[in-house]
């Protein structure tokens, strides 16, 4: 019985250790918008649809180039060398333009990589999974059209060197991918266990046959401090050290505004076809942003008003203090103010000698009756003159 205990004790600190170790926040569209600005830039292809492009990467990149596959009990896992590379290379999904060309669309899914194989008895290669492949528990990958990467976007390599800390050296030309690409099988097989998405791709067992050399198994430790991915050997055991974000730092940029490139031209994807949940989310942000910043406005509104309620008391109590002062006065000085009422303005002092010559003046300014002009008087006409004389005589 207590070997019992003992044993479930075990497992449980083991697990416990193991959830601590990599945990799963869910992301938000701010935390990639300002992660990836300093990389490359931001394009608005469609009314709150948002894509991103590198930059700063050579001529013919493309996703999953530079780096390595590492087998973890997660499944195939992707170390990139980019600085980019821990976010768009495990959230999201690529799809490659004729004009833009490589563009990044955001995704909600954490998977150690999110791409499709495929291999023949000689190359193994890999292609990023477009807009249309979406993840579903129950079923794994699911595209919602029809489907298939131009040979150029793949990736394909002999299986010795499959695994070697350096496979870029080892891709083979492009036009001779166009060569053995038909006789090449596909293989997608992503699973959840766990309450994490499995990236199996093709079995290792398959892989050390092919190669003669075993794939041990790395573990990964998460870094809470430097946004990369890194491989660390120690001895013959590998670890991945991976960047996870906490929902603190989500949070913190979650209501980032978004200063995006609008597109020059018309991106050709099925926008009905692709999963648009993350900036659903971003305009349920928004509106909650539009609420809050309501809310704080009446908030601040409120508070100013209460502040300024004492300083209008205070002028009420000044002006009241002001107007008893005034009546107080008024009650101590009141001789005073009669005096003040009784003064008069003193009379003029009559002289008759002024008032002639004000008389005298006035005479000489009205002219006499006969310098007078006399008044006009308005002549009749002749004509009517003659009727009113006719007219005058018929009465005699």
């Amino acid at each position: 019985m207590k070997k019992i205990l003992i044993t479930i004790g075990f497992l449980m600190i083991f697990s416990t250790n193991n959830s601590h170790a990599f945990t799963d926040v869910r992301v938000s569209f701010g935390f990639f918008y300002q992660s990836l600005a300093p990389y490359g830039e931001w394009i608005e292809i469609e009314r709150d649809f948002y894509a991103w492009r590198p930059i700063s990467v050579r001529y013919g990149w493309k996703p999953y180039w530079d780096g390595r596959w590492v087998w973890t009990r997660y499944g195939w896992y992707w170390v990139a060398t980019e600085p980019f590379g821990w976010i768009v290379f495990h959230y999201g999904r690529w799809y490659y333009d004729d004009y833009y060309g490589w563009i990044w669309i955001p995704g909600y899914e954490w998977a150690p990589a999110w791409v499709e194989w495929r291999y023949n008895d000689s190359y193994i290669g890999w292609a990023p999974l477009p807009p249309y492949a979406i993840f579903k528990i129950d079923i794994g990958i699911h595209f919602t059209k029809r489907w298939h990467h131009h040979p150029h976007h793949w990736t394909f390599i002999r299986y010795r060197n499959f695994h070697s800390e350096n496979p870029s050296r080892y891709y083979e030309d492009p036009r001779r991918v166009e060569r053995f690409f038909g006789n090449t099988r596909q293989a997608i097989d992503y699973r959840y266990e766990n309450n994490r998405i499995i990236n199996r791709g093709i079995e290792p067992s398959y892989i050390e046959r092919k190669t003669g050399k075993r794939i041990n198994e790395a573990d990964i430790i998460e870094n809470r401090n430097n946004r990369s991915e890194r491989l660390i050997r120690e001895g013959e055991r590998h670890k991945i050290e991976i960047y996870r974000p906490d929902e603190n730092e989500i949070e913190r940029y979650r209501q980032e505004r978004v200063e995006a490139r609008k597109s020059e031209r018309r991106i050709n994807i099925d926008f009905d076809k692709v999963d648009r949940s993350i900036f659903e989310d971003k305009r349920a942000t928004q509106r909650e942003e539009r609420e809050i910043r309501t809310e704080t406005r009446e908030r601040n509104l409120d508070r100013q008003r209460i502040l300024r309620e004492p300083e209008q008391q205070l002028e009420r109590q000044k002006r009241i203090e002001n107007r008893d002062v005034q009546r107080q006065n008024e009650r101590v000085r009141p001789e005073s103010r009669r005096e003040e009422d009784k003064k008069i303005e003193p009379k003029r002092e009559y002289r008759p000698e002024r008032r002639e010559r004000e008389i005298e003046i006035k005479r000489e300014r009205i002219p006499p009756r006969e310098d007078r002009n006399p008044g006009r008087i308005q002549e009749k006409p002749r004509e009517r003159q003659d009727n009113n004389r006719q007219s005058r005589e018929r009465q005699r």
